[in-house]
């Protein structure tokens, strides 16, 4: 499926790898937070979306190279099945993260409301 036309080279199999990890890694502070309920969540899921654009901007150079490389020639099934690949990655990930978007922002906890209601026990002593 992601073999070169001579059946010598597999095309990005390395750069497949680098790319889900390199998800793997940014997307993991996001879920932590909002395991947390951490108010700035959105914010962070948001800084994530930037960083896997400025990660596609990065490799798009790489996969220019691929497609126009005179010494390794590909079918053009296998630039398809790669960008599929990569779509449902993203569309998986959209449907994960999706729901954040939906919540509203945790309340501020107060650990002064503990302490508010010992006044009215004091008085009935």
């Amino acid at each position: 499926m992601f073999a070169s036309n001579d059946y010598q080279y597999i095309f990005a199999n390395h750069d497949m790898f680098v790319s889900c990890l390199i998800s793997a890694i940014l997307w993991t502070i996001p879920v932590l937070f909002m395991y947390y309920e951490h108010p700035r969540s959105k914010q962070l899921v948001k800084a994530c979306i930037l960083g896997e654009l400025i990660r596609i901007a990065c490799y798009l150079p790489t996969f220019i190279g691929y497609i126009r490389a005179e010494d390794t020639t590909y079918p053009v099934r296998t630039f398809i099945f790669y960008i599929a690949f990569d779509v449902v990655r993203y569309l998986l990930l959209g449907m994960t993260i999706r729901p954040i978007f939906k919540m509203d922002p945790p309340e501020p906890k107060n650990d002064d409301d503990e302490y508010d209601n010992d006044d009215e026990y004091e008085g009935a002593e």
